[in-house]
């Protein structure tokens, strides 16, 4: 597995290199910004095909708009809701507390999943913005520029409007242009969600990490590796894994069917006296009919971190925080009823929720540490 330190100076070096040859190649003239950690690819031909996109079935584009601001309206309630309700739960024993963490690689996720949050992160960045560009061009105004950005590790895409412009738009334009974002990352969580749930039936568990030298490595058993059933018992979740071995002494000698195939270990003794297989850390394991298993997991992988993402980038970026669209949404719909105060009302809210997600962050971390998915 790669380490922290190994990972870091890859990225470094990873940097290094690109800064370099952007600079001795000058590959500004292919429309290449390449800064210290960043990389900016700014396409006219995206621009053309965002214009040429919102021209074609128009109507269906409208309608899809307007139910984005009653969407976005929603989001950002529920957005400032699981703040403040999270809030109250740590303060109360019986209360039921959803952790927040920021999404580290390497310190709140693993590694080895940065993979598939970046497929998974760039089609919901992409969707997102795509989105608001055909958004903008519905309402007649102008795209300044449009492009996909890199920004470390993390992937990202803009589409510039021309600022004037929009602000002399009508505040329902508006609205349309600043809500559709997330409703489109909604819509494309719940596309993911539909597909895991109708194309994916249990079927074992997948091993994501071993001890050092335990039944399982000693085996020959490694990441993405799947068992289905131990001595002919199917195993087909977590749960069904965790009763089986309750009823497994010591030395005992198990045969699991794997992908591998049938492979025989001995059980030893875990850290509380009971008896372990070397199965630190697992997922279950959802088979797609005739992909195999290796293409399985890799398409669950990452259906699921595009639903963890797209549903989380959805809900929070309508919170009514600078520099969230929810910000933007919340100032225009309130100007609608609000004729004095509202920079002030503006600047109070975003403190607010300011204040609101960073008190979230603080529990979660004082709770529960680092955790690292």
């Amino acid at each position: 597995m790669v380490d922290i330190p190994t990972f870091l100076l890859a990225l470094a070096v990873f940097w290094s290199v690109l800064y370099l040859g952007g600079r001795i190649f000058h590959l500004e003239k292919y429309g290449l910004e390449v800064g210290p950690a960043y990389l900016v690819y700014k396409s006219k031909r995206l621009e053309r095909a965002l214009d040429s996109v919102s021209k074609r079935r128009s109507k269906l584009w409208r309608t899809s708009c307007n139910i984005s601001i009653v969407l976005g309206a929603g989001l950002m309630v529920y957005a400032v809701y699981i703040f403040v309700n999270n809030i109250l739960a740590f303060t109360s024993p019986q209360g039921i507390v959803t952790p927040t963490f920021l999404i580290i690689p390497g310190i709140t996720i693993r590694l080895y999943w940065l993979p598939y949050f970046l497929v998974a992160g760039m089609i919901i960045v992409v969707t997102h913005e795509v989105a608001h560009g055909i958004a903008v061009r519905l309402e007649k105004v102008p795209i300044v520029s449009a492009g996909v950005v890199l920004a470390l590790v993390f992937p990202g895409a803009f589409v510039e409007s021309d600022e004037k412009k929009f602000e002399e738009a009508p505040v329902v334009s508006k609205l349309r242009i600043v809500a559709v974002g997330s409703a489109t990352n909604l819509v494309t969580g719940l596309l993911a969600f539909l597909l895991l749930s109708t194309l994916f039936t249990p079927a074992g568990i997948v091993i994501l990490e071993t001890t050092e030298g335990g039944p399982l490595e000693k085996a020959g058993l490694r990441r993405w590796d799947i068992i289905s059933a131990i001595d002919e018992t199917p195993i087909l979740n977590i749960f069904a894994l965790e009763n089986y071995m309750e009823n497994v002494n010591v030395g005992d000698t198990l045969i699991l069917e794997t992908n591998k195939g049938k492979i025989e270990v001995n059980a030893t003794e875990g850290s509380e006296g009971q008896a372990v297989i070397g199965l630190t850390y697992f997922w279950n394991y959802f088979s797609c009919g005739p992909l195999g298993s290796m293409l399985s997991v890799q398409l669950y992988a990452t259906l699921s971190w595009m639903l963890l993402l797209a549903i989380s980038i959805a809900i929070f970026n309508m919170l009514p925080l600078y520099p969230f669209d929810g910000d933007k949404f919340f100032y225009y719909a309130l100007g609608k009823v609000v004729k004095r105060g509202l920079r002030e009302i503006r600047i109070l809210t975003s403190v607010v929720c300011l204040g609101l997600m960073a008190t979230t962050l603080l529990l979660s971390f004082i709770r529960y540490g680092l955790i690292s998915i």
